[in-house]
């Protein structure tokens, strides 16, 4: 089996290593100085094309499988690991669910506004109290900036056993 990458993958890398380090290194100092998410600096990832690394080129995306997507994530880690995990989190899971499981509407209408920089992933961390986040609010939802995501029907239960096994992850060793 040939483990070596192939002369696209090359590209994708040497493409990559150029854009962070003209675009990312110097800008993602300054952010994490000041605590600032840079919604420009998001924009020209978008423009780059790694916000839609995978999303099918039907839907306006790079098509990139994800050996390509794991070396762009790879550069972009090199200089800026939350850059990277931004880029990779919509791949994986966004992009990649949506592209997977989602219907030919959903697709239709998500994938070209996430591989454009239109849309981008929002993620936030809540507290799960007694096995379940019910006290996730439309105001919650709203702040996060997610208008159009309503905690009715949502399953919003963690379960026992997961719950349990992540607080494990964390406890001092």
């Amino acid at each position: 089996m040939d483990f070596e990458l192939s002369d696209e993958q090359k590209l994708i890398r040497a493409t990559a290593r150029e854009f962070t380090d003209k675009e990312i290194v110097l800008q993602s100092r300054e952010n994490a100085r000041n605590h600032h998410f840079d919604t420009d600096l998001v924009a020209k990832i978008a423009a780059q094309g790694y916000l839609g690394a995978i999303v099918p080129t039907e839907y306006g995306g790079a098509g990139l499988g994800l050996a390509e997507l794991c070396i762009v994530g790879e550069e972009l880690a090199a200089v800026c690991l939350s850059t990277a995990a931004t880029v990779l989190h919509q791949a994986d899971m966004v992009v990649g669910r949506i592209a997977r499981h989602g219907s030919a509407e959903q697709k239709q209408r998500y994938l070209p506004r996430i591989a454009s920089g239109e849309y981008t992933n929002i993620s936030f961390i809540h507290e799960v109290v007694d096995r379940s986040v019910e006290d996730v609010t439309e105001e919650i939802l709203a702040e996060a900036a997610l208008p159009e995501v309503t905690t009715a029907g949502a399953d919003l239960q963690a379960d026992r056993l997961d719950h349990a096994r992540d607080l494990r992850k964390h406890e001092a060793v």
